[in-house]
C-alpha cells in the first residue's frame, strides 16, 4: 500500500512541476520584453530601421492586453505562493 501511495505522490509531483513549467513559459512568451525582442528581430531581418527615441515602457491601465494582464496575475499569485 505504501508503494502505491508513493507512486501517486510522485505522479502528482511530476504533474505539478509540468504545470509550473508551462505557466512559466506562458508568462515568458506573453511578456512585453519577449514581444519587443521578437518584433525587433523581425524588423532587423526585414531591414527596417529602429524608431528613434522609443523607450520600452510598461503597458498599464486601459492599454494593457489580455495576455499582459493574465501574466501579471500569474506572476503575483506565484510570488504569493512561493514567498508566503
Amino acid at each position: 500500500m505504501a508503494h502505491a501511495d508513493l507512486a501517486v505522490l510522485g505522479g502528482v509531483g511530476m504533474l505539478s512541476l509540468a504545470c509550473l513549467v508551462v505557466c512559466g513559459l506562458y508568462v515568458y512568451w506573453s511578456s512585453d520584453r519577449y514581444r519587443a525582442r521578437q518584433q525587433q528581430c523581425k524588423m532587423q531581418k526585414n531591414g527596417a530601421a529602429r524608431p528613434v527615441g522609443k523607450k520600452s515602457e510598461a503597458i498599464s491601465g486601459g492599454q494593457a492586453t489580455m495576455g499582459t494582464q493574465l501574466s501579471q496575475r500569474c506572476k503575483t499569485s506565484l510570488f504569493r505562493v512561493v514567498f508566503s
